[in-house]
């Protein structure tokens, strides 16, 4: 048997791509938060995260479903913005 390195790099894992299984519960989550709110939950740091997280997130879920989770999200954030 060789000997092993003892300094040599360890073996590089590849990163882990995000499914429709990992992102989907968080995204419902967050609609599911806005959709129950009268007024605006997020505060606006929060906000200013999903506004750019949010469609992020989306793009790991099939197209249909990507493309019907954003357009219920904006619509809820006009919602609440209305509302204010």
């Amino acid at each position: 048997m060789p000997q092993l390195d003892m300094f040599g790099l360890p073996p590089r894992k590849e990163p882990k791509l995000p499914t429709p299984e990992d992102v989907r519960p968080e995204l419902t989550e967050v609609l599911e938060r806005l959709r129950q709110s009268r007024s605006m939950p997020l505060s606006p740091k929060d906000l200013r995260f999903w506004r750019v997280v949010f469609p992020q997130m989306c793009a790991w879920l099939p197209d249909e479903e990507r493309t019907a989770m954003c357009a219920e999200f904006t619509a809820e954030l006009v919602r609440l913005d209305q509302a204010a």
